[in-house]
């Protein structure tokens, strides 16, 4: 995917480039309030006429793809039922190329299909609009916080629902301020500030980069990717094989063979021991990259684990006691969650 846009809008010059491997077919955006990213989507889909949209993904843009736009707003027909929406937009599509019903049950639409729009909840509405858009059959998907006002088990249930077609090969962009989203769901993904791409490429270094720039320590976490070794159906969770070591986790993303995982930087000890017999389940030997200046009483620890980085947001009374310094062998623990 190489793809450049260009727009004056008021109060914003948007000079977006985006570049990614051509296997790149789920890719997330996002970034702070007021930096561009639903315009770059109406860029994208053709909705400024005044936009610059030079480039590829997968075939020109401008050009011959056929694209979806799901906006925040479900924007469905309010004198057609949940049903007829859906059935106005298959009629609509240049070719089939989803099955009616299964886009109904993969977006759990099933027991809406004779509601009015109207008398939709927002996490319902935002289910429909994307089967709406996926029974349109385009070839490049643009999801602007699409699942915003899903519970958690819906939302992750439509999202893998999404990450299957993106494996089949639809192209899915999705805007969202739920960096967790991004880091579970796609593979790349990109940040995008004042208009501009500040970072972007695989999840889990973006995912890092924002996290060691970030002013604060705002909810930070880390991307784990590992092999799928074993489902322990007896505790509940899965065994992943994660840089030569074993971690466990309840509710990673697990597609094919392939598990990701986040994980809290609070939730991250770190300990000079090799082993030890604690009730704390995941261990891995790391060591210290980067240790922060203090902010408020708290620090933050960049480990390295083989290719991977791990957060550890610890107190600044731990830090002062132990004195981590960057080079050091350490081993981090995190909970069974």
């Amino acid at each position: 995917m190489e793809v450049l846009v260009k727009a004056e809008l008021p109060g914003l010059a948007l000079h977006a480039s985006l570049s990614f491997p051509e296997q790149a077919n789920f890719i997330g955006v996002s970034g702070p309030s007021g930096a561009g990213k639903s315009s770059l989507l109406r860029c994208l889909a053709g909705l400024n006429k005044k936009a610059s949209v030079s480039g590829c993904w997968g075939g020109p843009l401008p050009g011959k793809a056929r694209v979806g736009l799901v906006f925040q707003d479900s924007l469905l027909f309010p004198h057609l039922s949940v049903g007829q929406n859906l059935l106005l937009a298959a009629d609509f599509a240049r070719q089939q190329i989803y099955h009616f019903d299964e886009v109904v049950l993969g977006c759990q639409c099933s027991h809406l299909m004779t509601r009015m729009p109207d008398s939709l909840s927002g996490g319902e509405a935002q289910r429909v609009a994307i089967a709406r858009a996926l029974l349109n059959s385009p070839d490049i998907l643009l999801l602007d916080e699409p699942v915003s006002a899903m519970d958690s088990k819906l939302k992750h249930s439509v999202l893998r629902y999404l990450s299957s077609l993106a494996a089949k090969g639809l192209r899915v962009l999705m805007v969202s301020h739920d960096l967790r989203e991004l880091a579970l769901y796609c593979e790349y993904m990109a940040w995008l500030e004042r208009g501009a791409m500040i970072h972007q490429g695989r999840a889990g270094e973006v995912i890092a980069a924002i996290t060691e720039e970030a002013s604060e320590f705002e909810f930070p976490f880390s991307v784990l990717k590992g092999h799928l070794s074993a489902t322990l159906s007896a505790h509940a969770c899965y065994e992943i094989s994660c840089e030569h070591y074993h971690i466990y986790a309840r509710h990673p993303y697990i597609e094919g063979n392939n598990a990701t995982l986040t994980v809290d930087a609070r939730d991250v000890s770190i300990d000079r021991e090799a082993a030890l017999s604690s009730s704390i389940v995941n261990s891995i030997p790391c060591s210290v990259e980067h240790v922060s200046e203090p902010r408020e009483g708290q620090v933050m620890v960049t480990l390295k684990a083989g290719h991977q980085r791990l957060f550890a947001l610890i107190s600044q009374l731990s830090q002062d006691r132990l004195g981590f310094t960057p080079g050091e062998a350490v081993t981090a623990r995190f909970k069974l969650r």
